[in-house]
């Protein structure tokens, strides 16, 4: 599939080529690497079930390791729409990007959080909460776990800044270091194994130009199992409260006081 998207985008056309997103990555990758972004030709590739979305299948078919593939191939551009706003727009502004892209998509339904005729932009982070305390970065789905922790910290008088990274390649390294330099700590919330996505991503960043205290929510370079959507994400940790634990670590604050 993804080869016959190389022979149609080599004609001019703009081939979509969806699958799973653990076999865009993968069983595909040869292709995305040697053909689509090696020759840099026109192919979106749309890895849908991400994460731990295609709960009920399993470890063998859900993708916690995409986007560490993808971000180290060069000349890819990475999507993680968070809601249906973005995900509407990312698939307009992936269309009309001249090059390869990958947008990676959720199999559960998700919320609204972004306005509707929001200016989406490729390469560019939003700010949906300010803050002055802690930056909460998040990418895809993990979004509302990320808004409901910012809430919980406010009732316990802690100001979370909110970033949505609906494009983790190029990432908008502006935003997250102007956020953490008025905030000084970060925690990255992301349904990826915390090697090789957004978490690494943005300690590749401040670890070269503004380093802060910062802790990475994910997937712990692991695998993941059947069981229901929401019970997995709690598992892994991949949550509000989570994030709300990781927070006041990183501000030496006292858990549950």
């Amino acid at each position: 599939m993804v080869g016959i998207a190389g022979g149609m985008a080599a004609c001019g056309l703009i081939p979509v080529a969806a699958a799973f997103a653990f076999l865009i990555a993968l069983r595909a990758g040869d292709d995305v690497r040697s053909l689509v972004a090696h020759n840099h030709l026109n192919v979106k590739l749309a890895g849908s079930y991400c994460g731990l979305s295609d709960f009920a299948d399993g470890s063998s078919h859900q993708s916690v390791s995409d986007v560490g593939v993808i971000r180290s191939i060069p000349g890819i551009v990475i999507l993680t729409p968070s809601d249906v706003v973005t995900t509407r727009a990312a698939v307009k502004a992936m269309l009309d990007y001249e090059g390869p892209v990958y947008i990676r998509l959720s199999r559960e339904a998700v919320g609204s959080f972004h306005e509707e005729h929001m200016n989406f932009e490729i390469g560019r982070a939003y700010r949906l909460r300010e803050g002055t305390d802690i930056t909460i970065a998040a990418s895809g789905a993990p979004l509302e776990a990320a808004l409901e922790a910012a809430k919980l910290l406010e009732e316990e008088g802690i100001s979370a800044e909110v970033l949505d990274f609906t494009t983790v390649k190029p990432l908008d390294a502006e935003t997250l270091i102007e956020s953490v330099k008025k905030t000084g700590a970060l925690v990255t919330m992301e349904e990826h194994n915390i090697c090789g996505g957004l978490g690494s991503a943005a300690a590749e960043v401040l670890g070269e130009h503004y380093p802060v205290r910062m802790k990475r929510i994910g997937m712990e370079d692991c695998f993941g199992e059947s069981g229901t959507y929401k019970a997995l994400l709690e598992k892994y940790g991949i949550c509000s409260a989570q994030a709300v634990q990781a927070a006041k670590v990183l501000l030496d604050k006292e858990i549950g006081g």
